[in-house]
């Protein structure tokens, strides 16, 4: 048989064998077909979670390329699809290579999962965000080679600007921490310091590493503690913070400092309470400020409150959201109807888009406007004329958030243009009525206009003086005088007052004339002419030479008394002084003449004079009494006795001293003789006519020496030989004060020199003078007193008639000052009055403040003619019934200038001329003729200044009603510190509200 032919059986094994094997075959089509189904499932399925995945996933090949990307990344870069094929640093960040820093670079590198945030980019290069890159390796199952990189890419574009945004937080808030003024700390429970910054030690004035650790016991007092106590103790038990909470501190060096400070709770990530945080600030400046805002803004409420014109706020719509009652007033309406109100309400449509194009103009610009002019309709249907000005109210961020304003009521005012024509012409009037001169004149001193009072001092006829030149009525040196006056205002634009020449007029008598010049401009500013005012002040210069007279008969009496006159300036060199002072040096006038008191006076004495002269210098109390030793030219010796005043300037500053001097030589050489020996005492009680006597202190005799005992006896009826005896003839008058003064010799052992009176046997008073000392044992007890007894009887009566004649040039000074003032009285009767009770006030208010007699005086006498200056006014004008216009009150204005121009020439002893020129200046500032301000205003012209306010409100007036006393105190209680002297404003108030005063 043929070995390839194959059996029956064979065949049959084979094709059973390849039925079977046709089965597997078929059996594993079906597995294959199954696994196919389930791995398209689980593609469909992975497919669906890449699809929802909102992060971008692809898969990149070794090379970077792309090899599957999910929706999420095609999506993101639509502008780039098809994704899958290129590279993915030129699809994710327009790179043409590889990132300096790439995740996926560094796993397909180490094989180790990566991630890094890195910008994607334009194609410019800016950056558009940031994704958070993460990259796993793909690893080949078989052969566990990596095949690939999975990279999860997360959009982190906000976080990023987040994390830069609390990054760039962090860094700001620590630098304000450290930079911002206030104090910011950091506690533990226990209220330890656990991190502050430089701010809070500064307020505390503690060193950083001092402070740090330190409890808040240690800087507060007791009640301050418990206070903070409480305070954090209500922040932990509630968790809410706290703001405002003010206590008291004390820093290092114990000054007491306080603070308003706010807390809250620390606490850590699982909200557990670790500790407190907050802010201190000093607020002790603040407390002071707002103390003093709170007044300010009372005081400018009450302003906005008594104002005439109206005040209003609306918000950006226009309504009314706050007004005064004067902005009621205007439109009529009650405060309750206003509110609310818009401009529409009360204005017709013409005037209603007025004020909508000036508020827009104001928002848009954010510039104020100012004379805004329209017309209101009131409730009852009258028609006004407003004036306006509108600026815009900004919040704190500077937002606008309204406007305000000022409302003015100018129907009046409009009303009465046509007057203020008609006004020009009443001037002119005025200006014709006038007593004093007007003219006006070219540049080259022609005259081309001038009233009739004009032609009157210069006795020419309007017709003869018109085009006349200054020089046809002066002669060749008062011609000079104008030329120069002239001169020098056109050089200097200023005015000038007080310029005085002589005239001669038509009919050859000769007149003074004191002038005000002041140039004339035109339109352009350049000057055309000169304008002013001359008064004839002939019959002044009369006065004044009559009290030159006075004041020179004064200076006679001065020169004839027999103890010594000096003046001398604050450094004791003599200006000034009688003969009598040239007897007592022995100096010629010549050579004593800015002599120092050091020349004559050893150094133990200079020391005297010094302490006396420095005592009355600061006390400004005269000083009496001093007894000092000089050296004569010769080399003598004397002892004088000396009292002194402080002479002061005009503005009341101290600029010298003036005192009487007397030699008390003789009686100090008595006093010493009877010391220093018994038999020198007898032989001198033979030898003086003063009564000289030993008390015995233990047994109370008196025994009397000398040849005057006989003529004592026979003036007090009997010698007194006991001390009880002697004491009865003493006027009980001066019985105590000189007890005292024996009293005070005997404990202290200072000199004794008094004087005082004894009754004589007739019941007439003897003035003496009594010197005396005691004498003492070892045991230092006074057992003897030694004295002498002066009758000085005599030169009490010289004094006393030296005193009338003072009186005399006094009273004559005052009739003179009354004359003056009658003047101007005669021509306004209301200034009559006014200056007796401005008088009669300013007086007793300086008595209240404690000034000197001397002041008093001043103050008194300035009252008197202090509207002395108003003579030069018209008296249509002082007697006025209606409110004055700004011409006729600026001719009023003048008079304090007036004033003192007629009052300063004349040789007062008292700065009469300044105290009236000031006594219209205020303390602010605002005030007229100078614009004074505090201490430049004297103390005499700030008293004059109140009794003056008090006096015009409280009475009546040609033009007004009187306000009453009430108004007037209020006025200078309100403006007490702003326009008036505190000090004289308590004064006064004490006068009327305590003690009863009343202006009579």
């Amino acid at each position: 048989m043929n070995k390839k032919e194959k059996t029956k059986k064979e065949l049959l094994d084979e094709l059973t064998a390849l039925r079977q094997e046709l089965e597997n075959v078929q059996s594993t089509n079906a597995g294959l077909k199954k696994d196919k189904e389930a791995l398209e499932e689980k593609g469909k399925f992975l497919s669906t979670i890449f699809s929802s995945i909102q992060e971008g996933i692809s898969v990149l090949d070794t090379e970077m390329n792309i090899v599957f990307a999910n929706p999420a990344m095609e999506r993101w870069f639509s502008d780039k699809l098809p994704l899958v094929g290129q590279k993915c640093y030129q699809v994710y960040h327009n790179r043409d290579q590889f990132c300096e820093v790439c995740p996926c670079q560094e796993t397909l590198q180490t094989g180790q999962a990566g991630n890094s945030v890195i910008p994607r980019l334009d194609a410019k290069g800016e950056i558009l965000g940031w994704f958070h890159h993460f990259s796993f390796p793909v690893l080949d199952s078989e052969t566990g080679r990596m095949s690939g990189v999975i990279e999860y890419i997360r959009n982190v574009t906000r976080r990023k600007q987040v994390e830069d945004a609390l990054k760039a937080s962090e860094e700001r808030y620590r630098t304000i921490i450290e930079t911002i003024a206030d104090g910011y700390y950091e506690v533990d429970l226990a209220g330890n310091l656990t991190f502050f910054n430089k701010a809070l030690a500064k307020t505390f004035s503690y060193p950083e590493n001092e402070l740090m650790g330190m409890n808040n016991r240690q800087y507060t007092d007791a009640e301050n503690a418990k206070k903070m106590y409480q305070a954090f103790n209500r922040v932990y038990s509630t968790g809410e913070p706290a703001e405002g909470v003010r206590i008291e501190t004390f820093t290092k060096n114990k000054t007491r400092r306080n603070l308003e400070i706010s807390i809250s709770l620390i606490r850590d990530t699982s909200g557990k309470p670790l500790g407190f945080r907050g802010i201190a600030r000093d607020i002790s400046d603040l407390i002071w400020i707002q103390n003093e805002l709170q007044a300010s803004e009372e005081r400018y409420r009450t302003i906005i409150e008594t104002i005439e014109d109206g005040y209003y706020e609306v918000d950006l719509k226009g309504k009314l959201t706050f007004f005064n009652d004067a902005m009621g007033r205007i439109n009529g309406y009650s405060r309750e109807e206003m509110m609310g109100m818009h401009g529409r309400d009360y204005t017709d449509a013409e005037n209603a888009e007025l004020l909508d194009r000036e508020f827009s103009r104001v928002y848009r610009t954010r510039t104020p406007s100012k004379g805004i002019l329209y017309e209101v309709i009131t409730k009852n249907g009258e028609r006004k004329n407003i004036e306006t000005s509108v600026s815009l109210i900004r919040d704190h961020s500077g937002k606008p958030i309204g406007f305000r304003g000022i409302a003015r009521d100018i129907t009046d005012l409009i009303r009465t243009q046509e007057a203020f024509r008609a006004s020009e012409e009443r001037y002119r009037t005025i200006i014709e009525t006038i007593e004093d001169a007007y003219y006006e004149n070219d540049l080259a001193g022609t005259l081309t206009f001038f009233n009739d009072a004009m032609a009157r001092v210069l006795g020419y006829t309007s017709s003869e003086l018109k085009g006349m030149n200054n020089r046809a009525y002066t002669d060749t040196e008062n011609a000079k005088i104008m030329y120069q006056a002239f001169n020098r205002v056109y050089h200097s634009g200023e005015p000038t007052r007080g310029i005085r020449y002589e005239v001669i007029t038509k009919n050859g008598e000769k007149r003074n004339v004191e002038t005000s010049i002041s140039l004339i401009r035109d339109t352009s500013g350049n000057s055309v002419g000169f304008r002013g005012i001359s008064r004839d002040i002939t019959d002044l210069i009369q006065i004044q030479e009559a009290l030159r007279k006075s004041e020179e008969r004064y200076r006679t009496i001065i020169e004839t008394i027999e103890d010594g006159y000096f003046e001398v300036d604050l450094k004791g060199n003599l200006t000034y002084f009688n003969d009598t002072m040239v007897r007592i040096h022995e100096y010629s006038r010549e050579e004593l003449l800015g002599m120092n008191n050091r020349q004559y006076t050893d150094a133990e004495n200079a020391e005297i004079l010094f302490k006396a002269f420095n005592q009355v210098y600061r006390t400004g109390e005269s000083s009496k009494g001093t007894n000092y030793e000089i050296i004569t030219k010769t080399g003598g010796r004397k002892n004088l006795e000396s009292s002194v005043t402080l002479i002061r300037n005009l503005q009341g500053n101290p600029i010298g001293f003036r005192g009487i001097v007397r030699d008390v030589t003789e009686l100090r050489q008595a006093q010493k003789a009877l010391i220093s020996s018994e038999e020198r005492f007898r032989i001198a009680a033979e030898s003086t006519n003063d009564f000289i006597y030993e008390w015995n202190l233990e047994t109370g005799q008196v025994d009397w020496f000398g040849k005057a005992v006989d003529r004592l006896g026979d003036i007090l009826g009997e010698l007194p030989l006991t001390n009880a005896a002697f004491v009865k003839k003493i006027n009980p008058e001066d019985l105590e004060r000189i007890t005292e003064a024996v009293r005070r010799h005997l404990r202290q052992g200072e000199p004794h020199m008094e004087e005082y009176r004894l009754i004589g046997k007739d019941g007439n008073i003897i003035y003496v003078k009594s010197a005396g000392m005691s004498l003492r044992n070892e045991e230092g007890r006074a057992y003897k007193w030694i004295g002498t007894l002066s009758d000085i009887t005599e030169r009490k009566k010289n004094e006393e008639e030296l005193k009338q004649s003072f009186e005399k040039v006094r009273k004559a000074m005052g009739g003179i000052i009354q004359a003056m003032a009658l003047t101007v009285e005669s021509k306004d009767p209301y200034t009559a009055g006014h200056q007796q009770r401005v008088s009669s006030l300013a007086r007793t208010i300086a008595q209240e403040m404690g000034l000197s007699k001397d002041r008093v005086e001043a103050i008194r006498l300035a009252g008197v003619v202090h509207d002395l200056g108003k003579i030069s006014v018209p008296a249509e004008i002082l007697s006025k019934p209606t409110k004055l216009s700004d011409l006729e009150f600026s001719l009023i204005k003048v008079h304090p200038q007036t004033s003192y121009d007629i009052l300063k020439d004349i040789d007062f002893p008292w700065p009469i001329a300044e105290i009236a020129l000031q006594h219209h200046e205020r303390m602010n500032g605002s005030g007229y003729p100078a614009g004074l301000k505090g201490e430049e205003i004297m103390v005499e012209a700030q008293v004059l200044m109140v009794a003056d306010v008090v006096e015009a409100i409280a009475s009546h007036r040609p033009y007004r009603p009187a306000f009453g006393i009430d108004v007037a105190l209020e006025e200078i209680s309100k403006n007490k510190g702003k326009l008036y002297d505190p000090a004289t404003v308590e004064a006064c108030l004490r006068l009327f509200k305590e003690k009863g005063f009343s202006l009579g």
